[in-house]
């Protein structure tokens, strides 16, 4: 085999690696980009793992500059932002490139997705004194994910079966320029990172909480129409009650299970979202309206909650199993956590702020300890 045929057979690898059904930035944009750091990686040998660490400690760099609130360290933020995102698709690239597919990696990818953006939302508030808009913009991110969560839990034995609104959306589909209007109205990471790079740099951090409450609100009422209308056109419930009833997580085990008749409804995929954003909601909301600069520190809680609920919905979808039971016992559950978050907030005046940080300290503590304990199970079985 000639030297030029090998290397046609390695460019048609490299473009058959990037993922399927990304954002149209990330396929006309960034997967150009990375496809060059993805061979850079695997001359290197660098593991799938590796890249996405890498792209989390850039992610986390820009985020420390955009802290700054200066026009120079924000253009200079925007730029590491976007390297980021060209590295985050590396890590994919460099899995389905080399069969290097693990449960581990598939999870990190997708608590680090999480982790980096909310830096990022710390990162501009802290900049540019935005800190009710970061939380407003995370209550929705929020949201929008765990519909997709609650919605995507079915159950290995369901049979959907045909659905009249799944097939009309094939059918859109089959039309490049709905395909693609489709997929940007969900305003998918690379979209929603062009806008906070972009806009950071042309009118500030506030203008880019604005821009993205805009849009990331059409993307949650998209996707929860059309969550929805699936599920009614359905003419049974395919969704795992078990998942939902960890997912939505209202009292810690074993009280955490709902009832029948609740987990087993067609709209009970949307129980997670509803539960997890309005516990956020309301924790933000009565911080935002006490004397005293606590939204900082509610921010930290309300990012470490938000993070522990990724990562029991990425370790389902993975493992098909939640985290472990005393990890969900200590941390209460939805209703028991706030209720003591709001005892803090609302009994404490002076000292309020130490208090939540506290407290989230505490329970970032405590999921350090457990995902600690399951990386080492997961390593030493692999």
């Amino acid at each position: 085999m000639t030297r030029d045929r090998i290397a046609v057979i390695d460019r048609s690898r490299l473009v058959s690696s990037a993922r399927v059904r990304d954002g149209f930035y990330s396929t006309f944009v960034v997967r150009k980009a990375s496809r060059h750091l993805t061979r850079l990686a695997l001359r290197l040998g660098l593991r799938p793992n590796e890249v996405t660490v890498a792209s989390m400690v850039v992610a986390i760099a820009a985020a420390l500059l955009f802290a700054r609130g200066h026009w120079a360290t924000t253009v200079a933020a925007a730029v590491l932002l976007q390297l980021s995102l060209v590295i985050d698709c590396v890590d994919g690239e460099v899995a389905r490139y080399t069969g290097r597919f693990t449960a581990v990696g598939a999870w990190l990818d997708g608590v680090g997705d999480r982790l980096k953006e909310y830096s990022v939302y710390a990162g501009l508030a802290a900049g540019y004194d935005a800190w009710a808009l970061a939380a407003a913009l995370l209550v929705v991110q929020v949201y929008r994910h765990h519909v997709d969560f609650g919605f995507s839990a079915n159950r290995t034995d369901a049979s959907d079966g045909e659905n009249r609104i799944a097939a009309l959306s094939e059918r859109t589909n089959e039309r490049p320029a709905v395909m693609w209007a489709k997929r940007a109205l969900i305003m998918p990471i690379g979209e929603r990172w062009l806008v906070i790079s972009v806009v950071s740099v042309a009118a500030g951090g506030r203008a880019v909480f604005w821009t993205l409450l805009v849009t990331c609100g059409l993307a949650a009422g998209y996707t929860t129409a059309g969550r929805v209308l699936r599920a009614l056109a359905q003419p049974h419930s395919p969704l795992d009650p078990a998942q939902l009833s960890v997912m939505t997580a209202l009292l810690p085990p074993p009280a955490e299970q709902l009832p029948a008749s609740v987990s087993r409804g067609r709209l009970a995929g949307w129980l997670p979202a509803l539960v997890r954003s309005a516990e956020l909601a309301v924790l933000l909301v009565v911080a935002a309206r006490q004397e005293g600069d606590l939204m900082p520190a509610a921010f930290w809680l309300a990012t470490v909650v938000a993070l522990d609920g990724y990562d029991l919905v990425y370790r389902l979808r993975q493992t098909q199993r939640p985290p472990a039971r005393w990890r969900r016992i200590v941390l209460l559950g939805g209703l028991a956590r706030l209720a003591v978050a709001l005892v803090i907030v609302l009994g404490a005046s002076t000292s309020a702020r130490t208090g939540v940080v506290v407290l989230a300290s505490a329970i970032a503590l405590v999921c350090v300890v457990e995902v600690t304990g399951w990386l080492r199970s997961a390593g030493s079985a692999a």
